[in-house]
């Protein structure tokens, strides 16, 4: 007979609030990158917004408002886990349009600030591909919430060390990845990508890094072996039987 689906708990949600909060600072933090800001009068700043482009889309472009997209979408749905819910059909619809109304306007917000950051590139493109992903990700709940929600609650029934094991290594990987894309300076715009390797931030063939000493590049291999040694073991131990 098949059991109904485990209610999250106040647990689950407070750490979903805490993985959103977490979640929401990469955001801001990746779409501030460099973080080297200038100053600029505020009612400057307030006409340049308004006069910001709508801009011609190429292939790179396109991809990088695909990604501003997906940005958004995990923001929108780990915050609509956190604020949805139990029963209401009428609360569910305000929550869902709370989240969404309020990753718009984060995306307005993130937009005007990186008027101070000479870097980066500000347009209407950005905001809307950043609110279409806040949408999107509400969305998503809406369809697979429930589903997610029995998959954490399920976590509690897991017992054991290898139980625990696997749930530790989702959290080391997702730990590990975040850590491996800083500092977030990413682009898939292609005239982007070659100013970066024309000066010598990407390198194209392996093992081709320069250390100033044999110390340095013995650290560097120590510790990146000294990373990867938890997951093999963490998943060595998931399937123990």
């Amino acid at each position: 007979q098949r059991t109904s689906a485990p209610v999250m708990a106040t647990g689950f949600r407070t750490g979903l609030a805490l993985f959103g909060f977490i979640y929401l600072l990469f955001v801001i933090y990746g779409s501030l990158v460099p973080l080297i800001f200038r100053t600029m009068p505020l009612t400057k700043a307030i006409e340049a917004f308004k006069n910001i482009p709508f801009l011609e889309l190429g292939i790179g472009s396109r991809a990088d408002w695909v990604a501003n997209l997906l940005l958004f979408m995990p923001l929108a749905f780990f915050w609509c886990g956190v604020v949805w819910p139990k029963r209401s059909p009428a609360l569910r619809v305000l929550a869902a349009l709370a989240v969404a109304m309020t990753c718009v306007g984060l995306a307005f917000a993130i937009e005007f600030t990186q008027l101070f950051v000479p870097q980066r590139t500000v347009s209407v493109n950005d905001i809307v591909a950043e609110s279409l992903g806040g949408f999107l990700g509400v969305w998503l709940w809406w369809q697979t919430g429930a589903r997610f929600s029995w998959w954490l609650g399920s976590l509690r029934l897991v017992r054991g060390s290898a139980g625990f094991a696997e749930r530790l290594l989702v959290m080391y990987l997702l730990v590990l990845v975040g850590y491996n894309l800083l500092p977030l300076d990413l682009t898939l715009s292609p005239i982007e990508l070659y100013h970066k390797w024309a000066e010598g931030r990407i390198r194209l063939v392996p093992f081709a890094a320069a250390y100033d000493d044999n110390a340095h590049m013995l650290y560097a291999l120590l510790s990146d072996v000294a990373i990867w040694i938890p997951p093999a073991l963490l998943w060595k131990m998931s399937y123990r039987q």
